[in-house]
């Protein structure tokens, strides 16, 4: 039998009244619990001049951020499509009556809520890049054949599908992001990209101003609206099917001393630690996100106009809660902390800085949560 190697087992101390913290070893039951960036380097740690890891960053950030700021305007930009269609006559032109609009508004978000949890386990499963790029693909396709619809049940189907394809954006970026990046880097990347919204809202305006003032034309302006920003996404799909990189061992742009350069520079991130379980919140984040603009649109009914003093209430009660959870957060991770520390204390066992620093080299890149991890501490 093969000795056990580093990438096989990982010491965890800890005792019984820690749930979920084994005593002894974890031992990793297959190459699914290793980060790639680990296979790459071959657990070697990879040296590097400061220089070298700001060409590397140079060339992440101009191949990067220009794939995900472009990907993300146009998301945003398909997703509001609707708003600038009713303007446009597609109401009338799909005879819609009553609140069926609004119900069109929400099954967007009924199809980012169906395909969230499907997304998070093959985000686990397929290649990353190759993974995103073919949702952007389908939800071009699905864009495109809103021009096709003629009435309510059309519009219901495609504006699904429509949520479901774009569902996979937001966390695969936020994951793509912490993949590239170091912590301290993440933050202004994250703004750039979600800055996009921004610079999708005015360059919708003046799309929609500029067909608005279509009067004679064998197809209706929402329908060449639909198509075009359709096709501008069929189009973007199949480049970053070519393009965008599954992870720094692929990236076109980088060469092979890059490569490396470019993982050792967030091994500091512990990328590979809970990957599983961070895909997986970061996913029930944007489900109740999903839940929220499903159901913000009925509170805000026909028959309240012009003040919709209900949906207003329903707005400020949510934010009360959210700003409650963010205090009861804050005092679960203070009291979990203190327990992890007398738990440390009671075990009388002590690490020399040494072999703490390795152990904790040990689980930079290795797929173990929050709980599997005795000496892991929350940030507050």
């Amino acid at each position: 039998m093969a000795p056990k190697t580093d990438a096989d087992v990982l010491p965890v101390k800890s005792d019984s009244e820690a749930p979920g913290i084994d005593i002894g070893q974890v031992k990793l039951m297959d190459d699914r619990d290793v980060d790639p960036a680990l296979k790459l380097t071959g657990g070697v740690v990879i040296e590097f001049t400061p220089e070298e890891e700001r060409q590397t960053l140079r060339k992440i950030d101009m191949n990067m951020l220009p794939l995900m700021c472009w990907v993300y305007m146009i998301q945003f930009a398909d997703k509001t499509t609707l708003n600038y269609a009713s303007l446009m006559g597609i109401r009338e032109d799909t005879n819609l009556k009553g609140n069926e609009f609004s119900w069109i508004s929400s099954i967007f978000y009924a199809g980012y809520l169906a395909w969230e949890f499907p997304t998070t386990y093959l985000f686990r499963r397929l290649p990353v890049g190759k993974y995103v790029s073919a949702n952007i693909l389908a939800w071009g396709v699905a864009l495109t054949c809103h021009a096709a619809t003629h009435n309510y049940a059309g519009l219901l189907a495609t504006r699904f599908f429509l949520g479901a394809f774009e569902a996979t954006v937001t966390p695969a970026f936020v994951l793509i992001t912490s993949m590239w990046y170091k912590q301290g880097e993440q933050a202004r990347r994250v703004g750039y990209w979600l800055s996009c919204n921004g610079l999708s809202l005015i360059i919708m305006a003046l799309i929609g101003y500029g067909l608005s003032a279509v009067e004679e034309s064998s197809i209706a302006p929402w329908k060449i609206l639909f198509l075009v920003l359709g096709l501008i996404t069929v189009l973007t799909g199949a480049f970053n099917l070519w393009y965008l990189p599954d992870n720094q061992a692929n990236a076109k742009f980088l060469d092979d001393r890059q490569r490396l350069i470019a993982i050792e520079r967030i091994r500091d991130n512990f990328q590979g630690i809970g990957y599983t379980k961070k895909v997986t919140v970061n996913s029930l984040q944007i489900i109740a996100y999903a839940a929220g603009n499903w159901i913000g649109p009925q509170t805000f009914r026909a028959d309240d106009a012009p003040l919709y003093k209900r949906g207003k209430m329903m707005v400020a009660i949510m934010y009360g809660c959210a700003a409650l959870v963010l205090v009861v957060l804050r005092f679960v991770n203070i009291r979990e902390n203190k327990r992890r520390d007398r738990l440390a204390a009671a075990s009388g066992v002590e690490l020399s800085e040494e072999t703490a620093a390795l152990e904790l080299e040990r689980s930079k890149f290795m797929d173990l949560t929050d709980f599997k991890l005795a000496h892991f501490r929350y940030v507050l």
